[in-house]
């Protein structure tokens, strides 16, 4: 089976081009396919497939749940195992619906450094059954979930809705493990994938990704870049140019077309002047078999 190609731009620059899952080290939440087809032919890493596992509601709380496949995108859910008492209410920042079988509500996210403003709160659904769902809605992109402020240099060692899942499931004193992500607005994804490039200095960076032409679909494409105190950073997929950050900023979007899937060469880069550190994410969200 023909695989994704990643390769770096300028080989006069040491690579961190790394093909990574989200949290690979936090709280064992996740099962990687290390023979998935997709593959990296960088020197530095190895391609990882994440799986996306549609949750297995039981039937009684399923009827509570459908409004999720109309609204809900990008999600990360468990059960707590146990059921839990809705009249202690979680940490909440607004309530959207409260019910004697759930609660749905807006978080605010906490990151390494504090918490992230409220454009960038998370959904949450509640059962008393024990299930807790964390989501961003459909119309945002996957790329959300990504908070550069959890890149060691190495990979990200947090995101989003993790962080926000495990706000949810402290406040009940539950725990996180076994925790699955799905993606309601593709149902047919069973994988997402990321690949970064980030690193300190000042010069034309990134990567050179081939999708493969046969075994993949590809449903989303998403991307998010960052800069710290840049006097200016530009984004670029190819010629298209992506934004432009001026100071420190984090952004993050979705391609309107995709990418052609075809041995076709594509470039994912920036170029930036006098930035501290800056990179950028390629996020793909795909249906494998």
């Amino acid at each position: 089976m023909e695989g994704l190609s990643v390769k770096p731009r300028n080989n006069k620059v040491k690579a961190s081009i790394l093909i990574v899952t989200t949290l690979m080290l936090c709280l064992g939440l996740y099962v990687y396919s290390r023979n998935s087809g997709l593959q990296n032919d960088a020197s530095t890493g190895n391609g990882q497939g994440l799986f996306l596992v549609r949750p297995a509601f039981a039937a009684s709380v399923a009827s509570a749940t459908t409004f999720l496949e109309d609204q809900a995108g990008i999600s990360i859910y468990m059960n707590a195992g146990m059921s839990l008492d809705l009249s202690q209410l979680p940490p909440f920042r607004t309530i959207e619906s409260n019910t004697s079988d759930y609660v749905i509500g807006s978080i605010s996210i906490p990151n390494s450094t504090g918490t992230l403003e409220p454009t960038e709160d998370a959904h949450c659904f509640v059962h008393k059954t024990g299930w807790i769902v964390v989501y961003y809605l459909k119309s945002e992109p996957v790329s959300k979930i990504i908070d550069w402020s959890w890149w060691n240099g190495i990979q990200f060692t947090g995101n989003k809705l993790q962080q926000g899942l495990k706000k949810i499931a402290d406040a009940y004193s539950a725990s996180t493990a076994g925790a699955q992500y799905y993606d309601f607005a593709y149902p047919s994804a069973n994988k997402f994938m990321l690949i970064v490039k980030a690193q300190l200095g000042n010069v034309i960076r990134g990567f050179n990704v081939t999708l493969p032409a046969t075994g993949f679909t590809f449903w989303e494409e998403s991307w998010s870049c960052y800069a710290r105190n840049s006097a200016e950073s530009d984004f670029y997929i190819d010629q298209l140019h992506l934004y432009e950050i001026v100071h420190t900023q984090t952004i993050y979007g979705k391609l309107s077309t995709l990418l052609t899937v075809a041995p076709d060469v594509h470039n994912v880069w920036y170029r930036d002047y006098g930035a501290e550190a800056d990179g950028v994410c390629l996020v793909l969200a795909y249906q494998e078999g």
